[in-house]
């Protein structure tokens, strides 16, 4: 039995949705059906399953962590920072199937990308900070923010065009590879009550994202511009809940 790479694609992403929008029975069987499928699919579609089936229990340790944070008894802001940073689940143990199939998360200049990095970290540490001088009220605050936009949010960059963008582009074409990480990115968005207009245009900001990855090899462009919209997006009252 031969599966078609893009079906696969197609059954990864459907799974996905139906996760983000809650309906855990047809989840359960369209998961189910990645292991199934798992005896009849090449290396190359096995090591996607696997590293799916990884994040998938990566995910559901997420929400069920998840819960448990917004019963503690914290400041809003530092609430929210620590349910955005549990994004790190999924993605050490996507990374970890990686790793044990000997398969990169980049590609082979990653090397290079650590050192240029911690360039443009600092960079833009300087810049957020001339920018926040008379615009975020108190130390605390701008530290909050600094976070989010540096480390935090730049979470589900990584997963969705570090990890899956990588591992899409063995599989499918550039458009299907592009379109797909687009719509992982998209996906979380959809329980935090963004209206459909907001979603479109976080699924082509994905789509623009996914390009320049796919185009210069790398995720810092994409790193640096990601920061500078949320830290700006931030400015304009976007994410109370860190001040609140």
């Amino acid at each position: 039995m031969k599966v078609n790479h893009t079906i696969l694609v197609l059954i990864t992403l459907i799974t996905f949705a139906l996760y983000h929008v809650h309906v855990p029975s047809i989840f359960m069987f369209f998961l189910l059906s990645h292991l199934l499928l798992v005896f009849f699919l090449s290396e190359n579609q096995r090591i996607w399953v696997w590293m799916i089936l990884s994040l998938f229990l990566g995910l559901l340790i997420m929400r069920y962590t998840d819960r448990f944070i917004s019963d503690l008894s914290f400041h809003q802001g530092f609430l929210f920072i620590l349910s955005e940073s549990l994004w790190i689940i999924p993605i050490v143990f996507g990374t970890y199937i990686t790793a044990s199939f000997k398969v990169p998360s980049f590609d082979k200049e990653r090397h290079l990308e650590k050192i240029s990095t911690w360039k443009i970290v600092f960079l833009l540490v300087v810049v957020f900070f001339l920018l926040g001088i008379g615009t975020i009220n108190g130390l605390n605050e701008w530290l909050r923010v600094l976070f989010y936009s540096l480390i935090a949010s730049q979470l589900k960059i990584y997963l969705s065009f570090g990890i899956f963008l990588n591992r899409l582009q063995t599989l499918t074409n550039r458009g299907v590879s592009m379109l797909g990480a687009a719509i992982i990115f998209t996906l979380p968005f959809t329980s935090l009550g963004y209206s459909l207009i907001s979603l479109l245009i976080i699924g082509l900001t994905g789509i623009g994202y996914a390009w320049l990855v796919s185009t210069c090899k790398t995720l810092l462009p994409v790193y640096a511009v990601h920061s500078v919209i949320v830290f700006l997006f931030i400015l304009v009252g976007g994410f109370p809940a860190l001040s609140h």
